[in-house]
């Protein structure tokens, strides 16, 4: 639907809500455990800061800098569809948070 490959209003609003969410739950359990508040929030900055460093350095990775994305492999260019890949990461994720 949006080929702009921008985040839009909504969709960082709704990304930011989730995001929120998972946090709020991180801090629920911690608190279930009586874990130290300052110690588990720079443990979760950590982790997130380093998950998207990661995932910039993967991104940049699988589609160089182009706005094309294209990968070649050993036969003709395979695309590589950047919105694909981070969907199908997030839904990983998602199923790991399940666990």
């Amino acid at each position: 639907k949006n080929k702009d490959r921008l985040v839009s209003l909504p969709e960082a609003l709704a990304l930011g809500a989730a995001l929120s969410a998972d946090s709020l739950a991180a801090g629920v359990g911690a608190g279930a455990l009586n874990m130290p508040l300052l110690p588990a929030v720079a443990a979760s900055f950590a982790a997130g800061a380093a998950a998207f460093a990661g995932g910039g350095r993967l991104g940049r990775a699988l589609c160089g800098r182009s706005r094309d994305c294209a990968r070649v492999s050993s036969g003709p260019a395979e695309r590589v569809d950047p919105e694909r890949i981070s969907g199908f990461l997030l839904l990983i994720l998602a199923f790991l948070k399940l666990l």
